[in-house]
């Protein structure tokens, strides 16, 4: 991929994370009808009226007030998706009935050059003509070729169907309504509906009929298209009208509101900066950071801390003990640097890593501006108390002069400071962005490697499971926290897949690159963050405890002190100040630990250690046999849903945590 175009995806996230409102239009059909025409004027006709009839819709979808605010203030992308059989395939992508603008990507059951032995000489050209449309053997190219076997055509149309049902939103069918068995077009279409994907139908046998269907309470229901139909539709995917109410129904502080309030915020972060130096790695390190330096103390406070409490060899130790405590079939080496990462480099990728690193980096940057704020805020109240008795000690005016009124006022510039910080956290909402970008991240960060074999998570899919919705989407906190899935849901429709040739040597070396830039990287990642966040922990409850054993001994030597040593008064003092002093100083490091959530964050890393393992266990498995792409895809989707369902359950911990100590 050129620099220029990696750089522009990158700053594009940079200045918003929004993406163009899509709609992908798969299309299907019977390869040989005598309706089948370029000539036939009436189907010729109606399906141009019928892509008319979507583009206006999606243009009218464009300029609804609420996509205004889900979406890039661009022109809205129509894709058009086949898998370029002769017949209706082809013929629903004739360059006279494709506008221009229109988008248009490929999913073939065999590599190119196989396929093309399905089609005589003049279709072939027609073919690689198409393809061409698409960016074949392009850097940029939407061709997608199937790892399908010539002697099991038949799965292999089963799978290349699949993949198109996967990658769209909406499905056009040119075929005559029968249902010839085996994997063709009735079969793709009920594969669609299955998997709520309307359909339009264009009944080759009459053409002029143009029919709506969809599943309704696990009925199809067929209807006449038209406009309203389909702007009701359209309405539902690019608009969430099922969450969102309509413009003239939106109240202040409702659910519509505060779901759209979240994205303006998202969209207004202003705390990142790109850097073209920064190559991307693919797993932590890319061109998009933020702004804010190391002499900032508000946002580097407990990074400071960190730096205090943890030490570096002690954590390779226990690292290096893990790992052998692993049985020999789950050893999971710390990875090497790869040289393979330009290998993987498409649209696709750079575009889901782009929209990963602007969440990553902003929930790093509101878990450390939230947890330095509330560690501000114990050491500044422990202050305070210490001030307090400071001005009780020192409170006769005739031996200590103004010196309690001094303290009195330190004490109340410190309660402000608190108040303060206390307020700008809750205003700003520094824990709630902290984890819903969070969320979104670990939501995208399977998006690259799924997208490496032209893959995705079918996020609106799992959005509208009786499970998720039963979870109010999103943690307790509300069901604003949809807006995470959302978001998702845009991106994922934007981005879509890059080609690919799924080819023996590609899969395998795009699996060892998931394992190790997925699997091993974050399994190396929680390992270490679950044994760092103990080691604070454990630090912390340390020094806690020797505050307080160390207070009774004072406590003992004022009371030695008052009985036998009397004229030893000001050491007597100092004593009893003491006595006030380390008991809140234990309490203060008490809560810093138990309100920066250290086992919290260490349990939940353990917990996603264990299932990567598992996954790692799996995927080494798949490695040794002669894998294909789907159960590649199948394996990988599962680890996506258990590490969504993860996040998502953890949040709701993290919550539940934050509001005790609120």
């Amino acid at each position: 991929m050129p620099e220029s175009q990696v750089a522009s995806v990158y700053q594009q996230f940079v200045d918003s994370p929004l993406v163009p409102m899509t709609l992908r239009v798969g299309v299907a059909g019977h390869r040989e009808h005598t309706n089948i025409r370029a000539d036939n004027d009436v189907l010729i006709k109606q399906i141009t009226a019928l892509y008319s009839l979507i583009h206006e819709q999606l243009s009218r979808c464009h300029e609804h007030p609420h996509a205004r605010i889900l979406y890039a203030p661009r022109p809205p992308v129509l894709r058009l998706i086949s898998s370029m059989a002769d017949g209706a395939d082809r013929l629903l992508l004739e360059p006279a009935l494709v506008k221009e603008q229109y988008e248009l990507s490929c999913i073939l059951p065999f590599a190119a050059k196989e396929y093309a032995q399905d089609f005589d000489e003049e279709s072939q050209q027609a073919f690689f003509q198409t393809l061409k449309r698409a960016n074949y053997q392009q850097h940029d190219s939407k061709v997608l070729e199937l790892d399908g076997k010539r002697e099991s055509a038949d799965f292999a149309y089963r799978d290349c169907a699949e993949a198109l049902v996967s990658n769209c939103d909406l499905l056009v069918a040119l075929y005559d309504g029968e249902d010839r068995g085996g994997y063709g077009t009735s079969w793709t279409i009920k594969l669609a509906l299955s998997q709520k994907i309307p359909v339009i139908w264009i009944d080759i046998e009459h053409p002029n009929n143009l029919y709506f269907l969809h599943k309704e309470n696990g009925e199809t229901i067929t209807t006449p298209l038209t406009a309203a139909s389909l702007y009701e539709w359209l309405g539902h995917t690019l608009l969430f009208d099922t969450v969102l109410s309509s413009p003239d129904e939106t109240r202040k502080g409702d659910l519509t509101s505060r779901v759209l309030h979240r994205f303006r915020t998202f969209a207004r972060e202003s705390a990142l900066s790109f850097r073209d130096q920064e190559e991307p790695d693919y797993n932590d390190r890319g061109p998009i950071t933020v702004k804010v330096g190391r002499s900032n103390l508000l946002h580097n406070g407990f990074g400071m801390l960190r730096k205090l409490l943890i030490s570096p060899a002690k954590i390779k130790r226990e690292v290096i003990q893990h790992h052998k405590k692993l049985p020999a079939t789950a050893q999971i080496a710390s990875p090497s640097s790869s040289s393979d990462v330009n290998k993987f480099h498409s649209p696709a990728s750079d575009a889901y890593y782009a929209a990963y690193l602007r969440a990553d980096r902003l929930a790093g940057f509101y878990a450390s501006l939230h947890r330095s704020t509330f560690m501000y805020i114990y050491i500044f109240g422990a202050a305070a108390l210490m001030v307090a008795a400071l001005a009780i000690a020192f409170s006769s005016p005739v031996d200590y002069g103004k010196t309690a009124l001094y303290c009195a006022v330190i004490e109340i510039a410190l309660l402000a400071l608190i108040y303060i910080l206390y307020k700008r956290d809750r205003y700003k909402r520094l824990h709630d962005r902290w984890l819903e970008y969070r969320c979104i991240a670990e939501f995208l960060r399977p998006t690259l490697y799924l997208s490496l074999f032209s893959s995705h998570f079918p996020m609106r899919r799992f959005r509208d499971s009786e499970e998720v919705l039963g979870r109010n989407l999103l943690g307790h906190g509300g069901p604003e926290r949809c807006w995470a899935y959302l978001y998702t849901e845009t991106v994922l429709r934007w981005v879509g897949f890059s080609g690919h040739n799924m080819e023996p040597d590609y899969l395998s070396d795009a699996l060892h690159f998931t394992q190790t830039h997925w699997i091993k990287e974050q399994y190396q990642y929680h390992t270490h963050n679950a044994i760092a966040m103990k080691q604070m922990a454990k630090r912390l409850i340390k020094l806690s405890e020797a505050m307080f054993i160390t207070t009774i001994v004072v406590v003992f030597a004022k009371i030695g002190l008052t009985l036998y040593l009397p004229h030893l008064y000001s050491l007597s003092k100092i004593c009893g100040l003491l006595a006030a002093w380390l008991p809140v100083t234990g309490t203060t490091a008490f809560a810093i630990r138990n309100h920066a959530e250290f086992e919290i964050s260490a349990q939940r890393s353990l917990s996603a250690r264990e299932i990567l393992l598992g996954y790692h266990c799996k995927i080494s498995t798949l490695a040794t046999t002669a894998v294909t792409a789907k159960e590649i895809e199948e394996t990988l989707r599962e680890l996506t849903a258990q590490s969504i369902t993860e996040t998502a359950d953890w949040l709701e911990i993290y919550e539940v945590k934050d509001t005790e100590t609120a």
